[in-house]
């Protein structure tokens, strides 16, 4: 979130003599480095979550609710990036609507993103864990996960604590009511949040390998059950976790040395990196996890060819109509119940099948057949 690397608000004038910006603590020049950086960085990022986005939205990857979660994630730190980079922390902004507006919209969408990675980790926790599905509580989980950052991001308005934060950007001012509220509603939430989600996943890898490594040899179903949850979900899901705590967990690192001394140019640019990148680090894990089965020429033309169709279809009498309410809801158990149910032979293609071989033309009708059983048919053959 936020990169404190001084303890006053103190103005630098950069090397033009004529815009003055927040003294960063480090020597003339390294601070434009540091701004430069930040701004190349969150570029790439915004470019990578816009493509990513609408890959998704043209081959359709959002009929599972994890990931329309990890949708939300793409939004919040895209709009958390526009936020960062639409100033650039010049003194003169102090008290402007520019820097109260980036601020508060700082804290909305980044609180924003930690709330969705909580999200994602409940969900996925109650699904491997629990065996517990609640896909049906979408409504709640987007309530919560929206709500919560708006009111959290409100509570410095009270105290007008929204302001130069001696960072790359607005944020809450470096005030004693100010530094209560960093503590209060940033740093020591995030932190818990942080050891929380670790805890929560090292517990989930390690069931998952103990329940497949005992069922080996007696429950080929439940272990066969157990690897699709691991492959379709706990893996991406702790990769893009793992993402958010690491660069997190580097943000108090600097955080405790600027604390005990002056700011150090690598550790600090190390951060800066890695903080503007996380959107962009989201896109390639999604890109490597997906790339083999989604990302195909044949299913963007497919996904074209839909969207085509769909158009046609709005500017029909009969308007559009909706997706099936079994796709937006589908869960992997229901994956697999849909795969084996196809797997099995209807009453009907045995009855036609069984017409074949004897050489007879298969009828038009097949009355009364729902209460023809299977066990008949094979005597009948």
């Amino acid at each position: 979130m936020s990169l404190n690397l001084i303890t006053n608000t103190t103005a630098a004038v950069s090397s033009e003599g004529t815009t003055p910006y927040l003294d960063c603590g480090l020597p003339e020049g390294q601070c434009d480095i540091l701004r430069t950086l930040l701004k190349v960085m969150y570029s790439f990022s915004i470019i990578a979550v816009m493509i990513t986005l609408g890959c998704i939205f043209l081959l359709r990857k959002y009929g599972f609710f994890h990931e329309r979660i990890f949708c939300h994630l793409l939004l919040c730190n895209l709009f958390s990036s526009f936020a960062i980079i639409s100033n650039e922390g010049h003194a003169e902004t102090e008290g402007s609507t520019r820097c109260i507006s980036q601020a508060f919209f700082v804290q909305f969408f980044d609180i924003g993103q930690f709330m969705w990675i909580a999200a994602l980790t409940v969900f996925v926790f109650n699904h491997v864990v629990r065996n517990v599905d609640t896909a049906k509580y979408e409504w709640l989980y987007t309530a919560v996960c929206w709500i919560v950052p708006l009111f959290i991001a409100c509570l410095p308005f009270t105290t007008n604590d929204y302001g130069l934060a001696e960072t790359a950007y607005c944020w809450i001012k470096g005030t004693d009511s100010g530094d209560k509220w960093r503590f209060g509603i940033y740093w020591v939430p995030v932190l818990a949040g942080l050891v929380v989600i670790c805890i929560a996943f090292g517990f989930m890898i390690w069931r998952a390998k103990r329940v497949m490594r005992h069922n080996a040899a007696t429950d080929a179903q439940l272990v066969s059950t157990q690897q699709y949850l691991v492959d379709e979900y706990l893996k991406p899901m702790t990769v893009y976790a793992s993402v958010f705590v690491f660069i997190h967990f580097l943000q108090f690192i600097n955080r405790i040395q600027n604390l005990v001394g002056s700011p150090i140019l690598g550790l600090v640019a190390f951060h800066m990196f890695w903080m503007a990148s996380y959107g962009f680090v989201l896109c390639t894990f999604f890109v490597i996890y997906n790339r083999k089965k989604e990302f195909t020429l044949q299913k963007f033309r497919d996904g074209i060819a839909h969207y085509k169709i769909r158009c046609q279809t709005c500017k029909s009498p009969g308007g559009i109509k909706e997706y099936e309410h079994e796709e937006a809801t589908a869960t992997p158990t229901n994956s697999l119940k849909r795969k084996s149910n196809l797997d099995q032979p209807t009453l009907q293609s045995v009855e036609e099948q069984r017409e074949a071989d004897s050489g007879i033309e298969p009828s038009d009708s097949h009355t009364g057949l729902d209460t023809i059983s299977l066990d008949s048919l094979k005597s009948q053959q």
